[in-house]
């Protein structure tokens, strides 16, 4: 039986969006292994938002307790189980081997740019608000609603991903088409950004910069530790392979000007030394607190990574 269309998606106005989510709202309670019907656009919406914040190879089973925060939350939401948004997820990212094809076409759709994903949820938001669902049911779980830029709002964290690089990137990728991995790449990159940056509470951790000062304005950025270059798929979106950097400092550490050391002490090569006790705009430029600032109950990054970047970038290991 046919799913949502991608016209059904590029149609979707805030109005048709309120009517859905009354007849979603209107359904009985559902029973855990009964057939729960079709989904409504705006579900699809929220079911691959949910992706930009949980990776759903990690989501099986019919365990509500075992699945996360925010698929539970979509779940209550649409009146649906868990287990039920959770297989749409997977749906969508076509990895069950009975999904519809036209699913795995609307995320590739919605993650190559396609269709408009941030405006679109942002669409089904304010159809659930038209329709009386607020936000203790439903909040903006992705934060777009206050943020600028739309799209590179919710994608942040793609500057090692640009170009010809993402499509190469993505050209090495068995089992899926190119677009269908540069839809993986740009949700996956997304996701590990937000983790990365939600560790550090959006500050920068050499200088404590607040990025959330102005949103969408990306003054705080997921800078890998290992390269995305040189790590595995697995380690690309490991958030303890990643430390949130203002655009200065994560210059810095990106081409080896500053590096961290086991105990987390902040280290800045000689030439950067040497080039701020001779400019002043380079000294305040690179002022760097004399550890990694890290929120008291955040992980800091993985010391198999921060040694990686102690041997392999960092341009100079005389002491300052």
């Amino acid at each position: 039986m046919a799913g949502v269309t991608r016209d059904a998606l590029e149609s979707l106005t805030v109005d048709g969006a309120a009517a859905q989510w009354r007849r979603i709202r209107s359904r009985q309670p559902p029973r855990p292994k009964g057939n729960q019907g079709l989904y409504e656009p705006v579900e699809v919406l929220l079911a691959y938002a949910a992706m930009f914040l949980v990776d759903p190879s990690t989501q099986g089973g019919s365990d509500r307790s075992g699945h996360h925060e925010v698929i539970r939350m979509i779940a209550d939401a649409v009146v649906r189980t868990s287990s039920s948004v959770a297989m749409k997820c997977h749906n969508l990212r076509g990895t069950r081997a009975h999904a519809g094809s036209h699913e795995a076409e609307l995320y590739v759709a919605l993650g190559t740019g396609d269709l408009p994903f941030a405006e679109l949820y942002l669409v089904a938001l304010a159809g659930a608000r038209l329709a009386g669902v607020d936000e203790t049911v439903l909040p903006d779980f992705l934060g777009l609603a206050d943020a600028n830029g739309g799209w590179q709002a919710l994608f942040v964290g793609l500057d090692e991903l640009a170009g010809e690089d993402l499509e190469r990137e993505a050209a090495m990728v068995e089992g899926r088409t190119v677009r269908q991995a540069i839809a993986d790449l740009r949700v996956g990159q997304a996701r590990y950004a937000r983790q990365v940056l939600a560790r550090f509470a959006n500050r920068c951790g050499f200088c404590g910069l607040d990025g959330s000062a102005l949103p969408g304005h990306r003054l705080t950025i997921a800078s890998h530790v290992k390269p995305w270059r040189d790590s595995t798929s697995r380690e690309r979106l490991d958030p303890a392979n990643g430390v949130a950097a203002c655009p200065t400092h994560d210059i810095g550490f990106d081409t080896g000007l500053l590096t961290i050391d086991a105990d987390l002490r902040i280290r800045r090569a000689g030439r950067l030394a040497a080039a701020a006790a001779s400019d002043p705009a380079a000294g305040q430029a690179f002022t760097v607190a004399d550890r990694l600032i890290v929120p008291s109950q955040a992980a800091a990054p993985a010391a198999r990574y921060l040694d990686w970047h102690r041997t392999h970038i960092w341009v100079n290991h005389s002491p300052d």
